[in-house]
């Protein structure tokens, strides 16, 4: 499984360094199998490119590749753990309003830059996939919230001693170092363009940093074309040259860049910054009790899962 992941990411490395296609033949590349059903990597990148969007922001190199593989098949792990669950359970029971359905599929949408769904129709396009996948997709994740809600719905009784014995033990986790929300721009240094597009977007930003998602949206190479919202990263965690180029006091607001490296050029755009915190027990008593609940809840899925794989034929490709 590793290897042929190791394959795969090689090849799709090489596609989202190039400008997007509409020929993207990777895409149909079987990774897993649950009882005969296929699990092909389209499904799995739709669901991991978020997460590898970060890990573009925090990582290069083999580092970047081999986390990657260990994202994918950790995608891959919980696509096969939604199949058993579902078939494990009476699906019909669980009848959800289509409206329900339609707004989820709107978020989604939203996070892959799509603001209608004609846009979105192309960008499935691009993906070899459709709408009405997408949708299916949708409703099984929905499904599988709602008999996960069912089934294993814990209530734990946390005593003032046990939420101030886990806040002991995890104080760490607790404690947050500074975090920004960077929006990342990459123009791969294979694609056709790169010495004049480089300049360009270069000049345009200058004019007008405020149109830097747009801009991404449409000439970015990498993951970050596809998500709208890179979400919060601990400055700690960044690449070392993304934390050089912003400096230590990075502005909300500026176009920092351009970031040269092998693999191409990088524009960097600080949307909001939130400073280190170290809340007092006294801010953290529902959340640790929520923790709590969080932890033993999974605790019996994960068992209960485990049984459902010992009964099932499970192949990785």
């Amino acid at each position: 499984m590793k290897k042929c992941l190791i394959a795969v990411v090689s090849l799709c490395l090489a596609a989202l360094f190039a400008a997007e296609t509409d020929n993207v033949v990777f895409y149909d590349t079987i990774l897993a199998s649950v009882n005969g059903k296929p699990i092909v990597l389209s499904e799995v990148v739709m669901e991991s490119q978020f997460a590898e969007s970060k890990l573009f922001a925090t990582l290069s190199g083999d580092e970047l590749e081999n986390a990657i593989v260990a994202q994918r098949r950790k995608v891959t792990d919980q696509i096969i753990n939604r199949i058993l669950i579902q078939k494990e359970f009476k699906v019909d029971e669980y009848k959800i309003d289509n409206q329900v359905v339609e707004s989820a599929l709107d978020d989604w949408a939203a996070g892959l830059n799509c603001s209608n769904r004609v846009e979105l129709q192309r960008w499935a396009h691009r993906n070899r996939t459709s709408i009405p996948e997408m949708r299916r997709q949708v409703l099984e994740r929905l499904i599988e919230q709602y008999i996960l809600y069912r089934q294993f719905a814990i209530t734990v009784n946390a005593t003032p001693k046990d939420i101030y014995e886990y806040y002991q033990a995890h104080m760490v986790e607790f404690s947050r170092p500074e975090r920004i929300k960077l929006r990342i721009m990459m123009l791969a240094a294979n694609r056709n363009d790169y010495k004049e597009i480089v300049p360009e977007i270069r000049r345009r930003l200058a004019e007008n940093p405020a149109q830097f998602a747009e801009l991404t949206a449409t000439y970015s190479d990498g993951p970050f074309r596809r998500v709208s919202d890179p979400g919060f990263i601990e400055r700690t965690d960044l690449r070392e040259i993304f934390a050089a180029a912003l400096g230590e006091q990075p502005q909300v607001g500026r176009v920092y860049g351009p970031v040269i490296t092998p693999e191409g050029t990088y524009f960097l755009y600080p949307e909001e910054l939130i400073a280190a915190e170290e809340p007092p027990l006294a801010d953290l008593q529902e959340t640790i009790k929520e923790r709590i609940e969080s932890e033993a809840r999974a605790k019996a899925l994960n068992e209960y899962i485990e049984k459902l794989r010992a009964k099932a034929i499970i192949r990785y490709y």
